[in-house]
């Protein structure tokens, strides 16, 4: 993760954005997406991370493989359990 932050730091420092091009170029699946963003989340740099549009790697959601909308469901669930309080 650092390194993604790093990288993501670079490019805000240089005015870079993820074009187009690129991004189709390294496509990551839904449930890859959303532990990196969890993982910056903790970190204190998503926001870095989605300012130079490295959400563009995601591949859209009718795109992604059966697996990766699973895994993704399941981390999602359990996530909501997490958020959940009892009275």
């Amino acid at each position: 993760m650092e390194d993604i932050a790093f990288i993501c730091d670079k490019m805000q420092e240089t005015n870079r954005v993820v074009d187009d091009v690129v991004a189709k170029a390294i496509l990551v699946g839904c449930y890859n997406v959303q532990l990196v963003k969890d993982s910056l989340q903790q970190l204190g740099t998503l926001d870095r991370f989605l300012s130079v549009g490295a959400n563009k790697f995601h591949v859209p959601w009718e795109e992604d493989t059966d697996d990766q909308r699973e895994y993704y469901m399941m981390l999602m669930a359990a996530s909501d359990e997490e958020d959940r309080v009892d009275v």
